[in-house]
């Protein structure tokens, strides 16, 4: 197998932890098979602050490690192996992974001329729901971007907070209703919020109903997602 790599642009995107695509950028790898089947795989960092990872980074773990140390003569179907050979060779280093790991799903799907679900254990459904993402923005305008993605067939809006409790509830309110009471709401703080300003937060948003938290407060704060938790349950 030959692999190559290149980096491409996302667009400017708000989070409680800066904006995504103001420097990061996602990293799309191509890898040969020596039958001239190519597999296109995706690394999306958002950044070192994110994940530990970089558009440099992976770029030079799979030049500098993976490809020639892992793929180069392997055989593309011997997934479970490549990963662990991957996992000798370099330590964490997810998002590189993954995007062998794609590239290589998207060759085995390709040469054998069949869709690759059925590799994957079968099809359950037609069609997959799936939500739009709406960055950091005043409340007014979090609500007009959310509307239009409903419109565009979104079943689910995730929507970023973080930068202010306060605002964040009215954000919340603007978002529900602009899509109206079926649509599923995913409040995605990325960890910014105290265990305190959290629960302040989640109390006075429970009557929007149909709402999940994505990670209310910093990932390593065990005890703190804890206390959220015994707060803030599911029938207040």
């Amino acid at each position: 197998m030959t692999c190559m790599a290149w980096p491409w642009s996302a667009k400017r995107f708000e989070e409680s932890f800066g904006t995504v695509g103001k420097q990061e950028n996602n990293v799309l790898v191509q890898i040969y098979t020596d039958d001239g089947i190519c597999g296109v795989g995706e690394g999306c960092t958002l950044g070192p602050f994110y994940c530990g990872e970089s558009q440099e980074t992976v770029m030079g773990i799979l030049a500098n490690h993976l490809y020639p140390k892992v793929l180069e003569g392997e055989d593309p179907f011997n997934i479970d192996p490549i990963h662990h050979k991957m996992g000798r060779i370099v330590y964490g280093n997810t998002v590189a992974k993954a995007a062998v790991d794609y590239a290589l799903h998207d060759i085995m799907g390709k040469a054998l001329k069949i869709p690759l679900y059925k590799l994957l254990g079968g099809k359950f459904c037609d069609k997959i729901p799936i939500r739009g993402s709406v960055g950091i923005d005043t409340p007014e305008n979090m609500g007009h971007k959310a509307e239009k993605l409903r419109k565009q067939g979104f079943t689910g809006i995730k929507m970023k907070v973080g930068l202010n409790p306060a605002e964040d509830i009215e954000r919340v309110h603007a978002v529900r209703a602009a899509t109206g009471s079926d649509t599923l709401i995913d409040v995605d703080v990325n960890g910014a919020y105290s265990p305190k300003d959290a629960i302040f937060v989640l109390k006075r948003i429970a009557d929007c109903g149909n709402i999940i938290v994505e990670q209310p407060v910093n990932r390593d704060d065990l005890f703190g997602m804890a206390l959220v938790r015994k707060a803030v349950r599911e029938n207040d």
